[in-house]
C-alpha cells in the first residue's frame, strides 16, 4: 500500500446539495480537506460555510461540462491545498429529468444528460490524473445507479450515462493502475434526498425498500462508509470494481 504524506485533499463534485453536501461533511469530519465542487455558486458557497466549522473546506465554481472550467477549477484547489489525493465524481443529472419514453426523449435532452452524467466525469478524471500523480497516487470513484440492472423505466438517458460511466471507470482503472491511481463504482438505489423527496412518493420509496434485504429507506448517509473506504489507503488493493450500495435489492 502506497503512503502519501500530509493532510489528504478529496473533490466532491456536485457538492452543493443532496448526496454531494452528505459526502462533503462526511469527509470533513474524517479529517479530509475538502474541494466541495459545484456550478451552482451561492448554494457550494454555503455549503462551504457551514462545514468550515469542522476543518478545511473550499467551494470551488466548476462546470463538470466545461473544459476550460475544469481546468481552472483543478489550479484553483492544488494552489489552495497544494494537492489532489481523491476524486467523487457525484455531479449528476436525475430528479431534474423528466420521465418519458426513448422514442419522446428530445435529442437535446439526451444530449445534455451525457453531457453532465458521462462528459463530466470524463474531463474531470483526466484533469485530476498529474495532480494526483504529483501527489504519489489517488483514488477516483465514480456514482452509478442500480438502475444500469432494471432498466429504471422512461429514463433511457440516465441509464446509459451510468452505464457507459462503468465502462469509464474500468478503462480508467487500467490506465491509470501504472500510476498509482485506482478508479472504482459504486451504484445507490433510490437514495432520499431532498431532490427525490420532492419528486418520488413515500409510497415509492416504501416499495422500493421492501424489495431489498435491508428492507427500509436508503438515506446519502449510507454512501458514507463505502466511499471513504474507497477513497482511503484502506482499500489500496481495490481497482476497477463496482459496488452496489442499496441494501441487498440487487446483488452484483
Amino acid at each position: 500500500m502506497t503512503q502519501r504524506n500530509g493532510k489528504q485533499v478529496v473533490i466532491v463534485t456536485g457538492a452543493a446539495q443532496g448526496i454531494g453536501r452528505v459526502i462533503s461533511k462526511a469527509f470533513v469530519r474524517s479529517g479530509w480537506r475538502v474541494a466541495a465542487a459545484d456550478v451552482q455558486k451561492d448554494k457550494v458557497e454555503d455549503v462551504a460555510r457551514q462545514l468550515q466549522a469542522d476543518g478545511e473546506v473550499r467551494p470551488v465554481v466548476l462546470d463538470v461540462c466545461d473544459n476550460e472550467s475544469v481546468r481552472s477549477g483543478l489550479e484553483e484547489i492544488e494552489n489552495a491545498f497544494g494537492r489532489v489525493d481523491a476524486l467523487i465524481n457525484n455531479a449528476a443529472l436525475f430528479t431534474q429529468l423528466e420521465r418519458r419514453p426513448l422514442v419522446d426523449i428530445p435529442v437535446a435532452e439526451w444530449k445534455r444528460v451525457l453531457d453532465v452524467n458521462l462528459t463530466g466525469p470524463f474531463l474531470m478524471t483526466r484533469a485530476v490524473v498529474d495532480p494526483m500523480r504529483r501527489a504519489g497516487g489517488g483514488s477516483i470513484v465514480n456514482i452509478v445507479t442500480v438502475g444500469i440492472y432494471h432498466g429504471s423505466n422512461r429514463l433511457a438517458h440516465y441509464n446509459a450515462s451510468k452505464a457507459g460511466l462503468i465502462g469509464l471507470t474500468r478503462t480508467a482503472a487500467r490506465e491509470l493502475g501504472p500510476f498509482g491511481i485506482r478508479v472504482n463504482a459504486i451504484a445507490p438505489g433510490a437514495t432520499a434526498t431532498e431532490s427525490v423527496l420532492a419528486v418520488s412518493s413515500p409510497e415509492r420509496l416504501a416499495e422500493r425498500a421492501s424489495q431489498r434485504c435491508l428492507a427500509r429507506v436508503q438515506t446519502p448517509e449510507d454512501l458514507v462508509g463505502p466511499l471513504l473506504f474507497l477513497a482511503s489507503e484502506a482499500s489500496g488493493f481495490v481497482t476497477g470494481q463496482l459496488i452496489n450500495v442499496d441494501g441487498g435489492e440487487f446483488f452484483n
